[in-house]
């Protein structure tokens, strides 16, 4: 049994060394098979929060790292449905990025998702991606919105922490130029 777990585990080391490669050389970072999105640095997170060709193009290939076999590198045109699968972990993980720099504003207590690695959510996407609706992200008690958020029901809990994500973008960026 406890070379199945080594196994599983070394598995993991190497998916994360291809999955975090380029992240890690443009950043000057060093994230591996335990890194969570909490962990990422405010520049990573900034980075990958914008919706730009190069940092969608970024998630893009640490994406398909994990998802594709090992002996498979990332097609810059791949089948329609792997684009569809894509987009959706892309548009899943930007979400969960943009909780994180809520939370570190304070305007949010917690996210589903937190307290997962990169790569689990990733893998285990078709599993979770429903999860938000159980648990949304929950606004902070003392963010201006928060009665209002409370008010809401589970469904339109996320819905109304989404229509934060601009301003918290902005604020999150005026902050790190300090």
């Amino acid at each position: 049994m406890a070379e199945v777990i080594q196994l599983d585990q070394f598995k993991k080391h190497q998916i994360a060394k291809r999955c975090f490669k380029q992240l890690n050389a443009g950043f000057r970072e060093s994230y591996n098979e335990s890194t969570r999105i909490p962990d990422l640095s405010d520049q990573v997170l900034l980075f990958l929060a914008n919706p730009d060709e190069n940092s969608t193009r970024l998630s893009y290939q640490l994406i398909q790292h994990v998802i594709l076999p090992r002996n498979q590198k990332p097609a810059l045109q791949p089948d329609k449905k792997t684009e569809i699968d894509l987009m959706d972990i892309h548009l899943f993980l930007v979400d969960k990025i943009r909780f994180e720099i809520m939370t570190r504003l304070g305007w949010l207590e917690s996210y589903p998702g937190s307290d997962s690695t990169v790569i689990d959510l990733i893998t285990n996407y078709e599993k979770t991606r429903y999860d938000r609706y159980n648990t949304p992200p929950q606004l902070s008690k003392s963010h201006e919105s928060f009665d209002e958020f409370i008010a809401l029901g589970k469904r339109e809990k996320e819905t109304f922490v989404r229509k934060f994500f601009l301003s918290a973008m902005m604020a999150f960026e005026g902050q790190n130029r300090k």
